[in-house]
């Protein structure tokens, strides 16, 4: 893109991070797995795909209003590491839908994570978009997540060829995908700091763990950023949440996030 982006990696990948470090098991739910997230190792990734920026899950970084993302109730019987740990098993829980269960740092307390209610749900969004680029603002279904693409692709004004060449896509080039719009195959894309314009769903593909994060050396020309009304569905989800701490008390509590526009974060 020619805005400079600052696009991160999403959870999607943590559930395989946490594969590979400590083995995946069921958990007797045909439709969900449970991972052992390893407190330390797991808990610096977190830290360092979740601290800021567009693509992000939630809408908080890692250490910050932890309460708000693995409910204050529980956030009160942790450490700080084992609330990183925690957000990053409930952040996990929200992205996959599977059932998590984390070990402590260390202080012998454990934890689980998994998918209570789920909705869907109309509302009214507020978008940051490019007003030299972005020509009109259809309907969406919220994604929120970060993609790449699969080769050189052009970006358009709106969600049809016929549609005026308003940037290009680089193969490889990271992008948050803000939202599918309602009825085609067309997504609505983000540089990181505003929507930016339409793409084929078929040019792109989901982040790979090991492409970097873009940094654009385009030059980039003067945009108007301006903030558009969108209506938009969005995946709602009630995170269940259990510590057993070390004296064998079982502590629980329950946070609702919703799929936005750069990722999972807190409903309103």
């Amino acid at each position: 893109m020619r805005i400079k982006q600052h696009v991160k990696k999403t959870a999607v990948l943590l559930p395989l991070v946490a594969c590979l470090l400590t083995g995946c098991q069921t958990n007797g739910d045909a439709a969900r797995t449970a991972a052992t997230v390893a407190g330390g190792v797991v808990g610096g990734v977190v830290g360092s795909r979740f601290g800021g920026g567009a693509g992000k899950l939630v809408a908080v970084g890692v250490g910050t209003l932890v309460g708000a993302i693995i409910g204050n109730q529980i956030a009160s019987y942790l450490t700080e590491a084992d609330q990183k740990t925690a957000q990053a098993a409930a952040i996990q829980t929200a992205s996959t839908g599977q059932t998590i269960r984390w070990n402590g740092n260390g202080t012998g307390v454990t934890g689980e994570t998994k998918v209570g209610k789920q909705t869907t749900e109309r509302q009214t969004t507020a978008i940051p978009v490019y007003k030299e680029r972005v020509k009109t603002m259809p309907p969406l279904d919220l994604v929120g997540e970060t993609y790449e693409a699969k080769a050189k692709t052009i970006v358009r004004g709106g969600p049809a060829t016929n549609y005026v060449e308003v940037d290009s896509l680089k193969a490889g080039e990271a992008v948050t995908v803000v939202g599918k719009v309602k009825g085609t195959n067309w997504a609505l894309v983000s540089d990181g700091a505003a929507a930016s314009g339409f793409v084929p769903l078929g040019s792109l593909k989901a982040a790979t763990q090991t492409a970097a994060a873009p940094a654009s050396t385009k030059s980039a020309p003067k945009a108007t950023v301006e903030v558009a009304k969108v209506e938009a569905e969005t995946d709602c989800k009630t995170i269940d949440q259990t510590v057993t701490l070390t004296n064998g008390e079982k502590k629980t509590d329950s946070v609702t996030v919703c799929r936005g526009p750069d990722g999972w974060s807190p409903k309103a």
